[in-house]
């Protein structure tokens, strides 16, 4: 079943009770991938993801359920595996905010490992990063209108000795898509030609099975990989859960990239294990400058129930006007990384 809250987190006492929980008991799933087939289940037509083509309040955003979430991830995996991709390989993902992202991550988990990249990290330390995980396939946004990562990507392709296959994932805007070269595949035509009901490569995945690999800041030296098993990760999720109370009402604006831990198990497994909502303001989150003017509108038209931000972000939102805006939806703010 989806996670549930067991009882309010309040105090020590009751952090202390849900320690008492057998684990074998509390976490039913073995894997990330195990989740997202529960909360298909459980949730079906329910949104998973909302993304925010812009700051506009007013704009229509895209919207996947939890079923054509499910179906996406299959298709994933089973494009992974018919390029060859084996549990223990990495699949590299340099893409910036998009719903692709939850694809690639969720789909790679239950192919092989995923190693998601920082963007914004110079070429050297990518292919630094993506020669330590042995990457054999990268996703790779397909325009250079954030930090010019396509041109990145054909510039350090050659450089991965290990690296079979791009994966070129279209903006949502493109028209016309281009010409691609050897060795580099469209993500959306692929991907729709592979099956989305099931995992043709028959995995039977383990809780001690690798699901990722992220690399460290890097502050005092060169980024550094570190290894997060599925168990480690659905552990992440479900006491996540229990800790905020995340229920099925809940909608999360999560500004946080999907190369920090932040935005991948608090910011999203979490979420989607609880059968929650997840919007994705813009490609460039936070970053968008427009969308921490907008933030509170944002939360009054998506009915947003968590504020979740370092706290750098959360002084820029302290400093926008909330002006008219209802934010009674709200009923409490996570934080980490930093002094409050």
């Amino acid at each position: 079943m989806p996670f549930t809250p067991q009882f309010p987190i309040r105090s020590a006492a009751d952090v202390r009770r849900l320690e008492e929980t057998p684990l074998e008991s509390a976490l039913t799933q073995r894997s990330t991938y195990e989740i997202f087939c529960e909360s298909a289940r459980a949730f079906g037509d329910k949104t998973a993801l909302t993304f925010l083509r812009s700051a506009n309040p007013q704009e229509a955003p895209i919207r996947w359920t939890y079923s054509k979430l499910l179906g996406g991830i299959h298709q994933t995996a089973n494009l992974l595996h018919r390029l060859g991709v084996q549990p223990n390989d990495a699949i590299a993902i340099l893409l910036p905010g998009c719903l692709d992202y939850h694809l690639a991550l969720w789909g790679g988990e239950a192919a092989g490992i995923v190693q998601p990249l920082n963007p914004l990290l110079n070429e050297e330390k990518l292919v630094s990063l993506m020669n330590a995980g042995k990457a054999t396939v990268l996703f790779a946004w397909g325009s250079d209108d954030e930090a010019q990562l396509w041109s990145k990507t054909m510039r350090i392709r050659a450089l991965v000795p290990t690296l079979r296959t791009v994966i070129r994932v279209a903006p949502h805007y493109e028209v016309n898509a281009p010409i691609l070269p050897v060795g580099v595949v469209d993500f959306f035509d692929h991907r729709h030609l592979e099956v989305d009901d099931h995992l043709v490569s028959g995995r039977t995945i383990g809780a001690n099975d690798i699901a990722a690999y992220f690399h460290t800041g890097g502050t005092t030296g060169a980024p550094k990989l570190a290894r997060h098993s599925h168990g480690a990760q659905v552990f992440t999720a479900w006491v996540c859960v229990q800790l905020q109370g995340t229920l099925p009402t809940d909608v999360v604006i999560n500004g946080y990239p999907l190369f920090h831990v932040a935005g991948v198990l608090p910011g999203a497994l979490a979420s989607f294990a609880a059968g929650s909502e997840v919007l994705i303001p813009t490609t460039s989150l936070f970053r968008n400058r427009e969308v921490l003017s907008n933030y509170w509108r944002l939360v009054e038209h998506y009915g947003a129930t968590v504020v979740s931000a370092v706290p750098t972000v959360l002084e820029a939102l302290a400093n926008s006007p909330l002006g008219t805006a209802d934010i009674s939806t709200l009923r409490y703010c996570r934080t980490g990384a930093a002094p409050l």
